[in-house]
């Protein structure tokens, strides 16, 4: 059962895995990202490794963000355009049914006014 075949096989499928196994948030975020979570974590008592994968998913922030103000801006633009999207999903849950609800309208105009205060 020692036939080439059965070592290319082998051999593809442990890269497979190997290529495939998750690589820690840490690992991927910038050390201006970790620095940040590592300090709001300290002064906040705020989960580091959710901070890093929060703020370190979004590839702007990788590439871009080379000091704390740029990082700032990155993540309030960030914010403001998940305020402006939720926004819109409340509106569009709004058109979408026949008798509008006054907590929907509310959720409606509440984002609106975070994504303008961003």
């Amino acid at each position: 059962m020692d036939s080439p075949l059965s070592r290319v096989l082998f051999f593809s499928l442990l890269l497979f895995f190997l290529s495939s196994s998750p690589v820690p948030a840490d690992a991927r975020a910038s050390p201006l990202v970790r620095s940040v979570c590592k300090q709001t974590s300290d002064s906040f008592h705020q989960n580091y490794t959710e901070c890093v994968k929060t703020i370190g998913s979004d590839a702007r922030i990788q590439s871009s963000a080379s000091n704390i103000k740029d990082l700032t801006i990155n993540v309030l633009e960030i914010a403001a355009e998940t305020a402006t999207d939720t926004q819109e999903l409340f509106n569009s849950y709004l058109r979408m049914t026949e008798s509008s609800t006054k907590a929907l309208q509310q959720c409606a105009q509440s984002y609106g006014s975070v994504a303008l205060a961003f």
